[in-house]
């Protein structure tokens, strides 16, 4: 089952990519290359996705060795990150650029958005069940 691992944290994320996109769609009434393949923050979290998914399924598909606590305490940082220290910095940013603005100065602050804590739960869901479904299949 060497293509379980790879296929699962890949479906996770394409699900996921999908899924934001249809979002996207839904709220612009636009379909965005950009939002599909780059865009960073928004529901639910592929990064999440991909993290969770890549656990679960070294869990399913070799047990508990070490190579699955590193998974672990990778994915808990990189979850953590997502709604914590970005989320943050995309506020701030936010709260930068109205200030420039108001100074009538030309410059911005680029944003790199983060999550929120519904986002990532939604993108852990994702992450957990999709290595699940296709290991029954």
């Amino acid at each position: 089952m060497d293509w379980f691992i790879p296929i699962s944290v890949g479906v996770a994320v394409l699900l996921s990519n999908i899924i934001k996109e249809l979002f996207h769609i839904y709220t612009q009434k636009t379909f965005s290359w950009y939002v599909l393949l780059l865009q960073t923050g928004g529901m639910p979290s592929s990064h999440s996705a991909a993290v969770t998914a890549l656990t679960v399924a070294i869990y399913l598909s070799e047990g508990i060795p070490s190579l699955f606590w590193l998974s672990v305490v990778f994915s808990a940082i990189i979850i953590r990150d997502s709604f914590g220290v970005r989320k943050s910095v995309s506020d701030q940013a936010a709260i930068l650029n109205n200030l420039l603005s108001q100074a009538k100065m030309k410059e911005k602050v680029k944003i790199v958005l983060g999550h929120t804590p519904l986002q990532v739960a939604v993108g852990v869901c994702i992450g957990f069940f999709t290595p699940v479904v296709i290991y029954t299949i």
